[in-house]
């Protein structure tokens, strides 16, 4: 499926099984509209799906929305780094409801720089990477930067710092 706002556009592949169950769902990075994208920014999956007659537990969900702290940080960006490994950071988060969810990146200014995830996701555990781009995929200077979670009601945000 192809999913577009007046903000981003990108590609979300989901996997069903048994028409209910969502078992897989990856999204491409924003602006990505090739079906054969290689890089993710969002992939969420159900660890276990019983088929037998043994009723199976429900799927943990969290009991919390949460927004953890980006690792590596600092990160150095890819296209520039000097330095072995840490091309991107990776932000883990949590949602406790069903619904709409956006992380985005924002420099001191409060400018949106980049969108990581906008969009429905069921309650569970995600993550999301980012290689020091902006939305059009141009790099980004370096310095201190905030991620901020959003879903439903609730807010989250941190900070994070890019070297090039």
């Amino acid at each position: 499926m192809v999913f577009s706002t007046s903000t981003s556009t990108y590609i979300q592949y989901n996997w069903i099984a048994k028409g209910i169950f969502l078992v897989a769902s990856a999204q491409s990075q924003n602006g990505v509209t090739n079906p054969n994208f290689t890089d993710a920014q969002g992939f969420g999956r159900l660890d276990s799906l019983l088929s037998t007659n043994v009723e199976a537990e429900p799927a943990e969900t969290p009991s919390s929305f949460t927004l953890l702290q980006n690792y590596p940080n600092p990160f150095w960006s890819a296209a520039t780094s000097r330095f072995a490994g840490n091309p991107k950071t990776v932000i883990k988060y949590q949602i406790k409801l069903d619904g709409p969810v956006e992380l985005a990146v924002y420099n001191l200014s409060g400018e949106k720089v980049r969108v990581l995830v906008n969009g429905a996701r069921p309650a569970g555990n995600y993550e999301a990477r980012w290689n020091g781009t902006d939305d059009f995929g141009n790099r980004v200077s370096s310095g201190m930067y905030i991620y901020r979670l959003r879903s439903g009601n609730s807010t989250q945000a941190k900070k994070m710092v890019l070297l090039q």
